[in-house]
């Protein structure tokens, strides 16, 4: 009963229709926890196409954030309840200030190192892994300074930590994700480690792209090879 929604994601050319099959799912199985997961994801998409007011973006957030929250509550071995309230607890933050935001991050690690743990498979939960250690590496030093004075310090974590996650992702998805490798060859430089760099930028230019997010990264490439002394 998900193929459809599925189908639909992966075609990426209908995001209202998906909102609307995800809803009529949702009221043939309200507690459902991989629908109500699956409505999460439709609505964020929906909220990032070109052309969404920010009003209207903004609800769509909340309303993503809302199904990814019950997804969760109905669905504690469900690996991507798990990721999706991570990435919307994550975005709410976006709206509710540094503060909260801030607050936010360990609970989203945990979220998403609890989803690894579920589906150990999984590569997205690794990525998101990454993303956090990577994020909180390079954030500003005003941010820095304001989560110091609220909470003392910012959770611990390094590039080589970011790296290992985005590592463990390619591991499992060898070859076919390439913002995936475009962060790996992030971490690399930040490390010092050019050579690696190198190699891994070789790769992507090899990575077939798919996404729109894959495109974006396509153009990082070149972006990247003048970072590489």
């Amino acid at each position: 009963k998900y193929d459809l929604a599925d189908s639909l994601y992966d075609a990426g050319n209908d995001w209202d229709g998906l909102v609307r099959h995800c809803k009529d799912l949702e009221v043939e199985a309200p507690e459902d926890p991989q629908i109500l997961w699956r409505c999460s994801r439709a609505i964020f998409e929906s909220s990032q196409q070109q052309g969404v007011s920010e009003d209207k973006k903004k609800s769509l957030i909340y309303e993503a954030h809302k199904y990814a929250e019950k997804a969760l509550s109905v669905g504690q071995d469900s690996a991507k309840a798990h990721i999706w309230s991570g990435i919307m607890l994550n975005e709410v933050g976006n709206y509710e200030g540094t503060k909260v935001k801030i607050g936010n991050t360990p609970k989203v690690k945990e979220l998403w190192l609890k989803a690894s743990k579920l589906n150990p498979e999984d590569p997205s939960s690794y990525n998101l892994l990454g993303r956090w250690c990577k994020g909180i590496v390079e954030i500003n030093w005003v941010t820095k300074r304001m989560a110091a004075a609220i909470f003392g310090s910012l959770p611990a974590t390094s590039y080589e930590e970011a790296l290992s996650y985005f590592q463990r992702a390619e591991s499992l998805a060898p070859g076919t994700w390439l913002k995936n490798q475009t962060l790996i060859v992030e971490c690399l430089i930040g490390l010092n480690r050019y050579v690696e760099a190198k190699e891994m930028l070789d790769k992507c230019e090899r990575t077939p792209v798919r996404t729109a997010e894959d495109k974006e990264a396509k153009a990082d490439i070149f972006v990247l090879k003048g970072r590489i002394r």
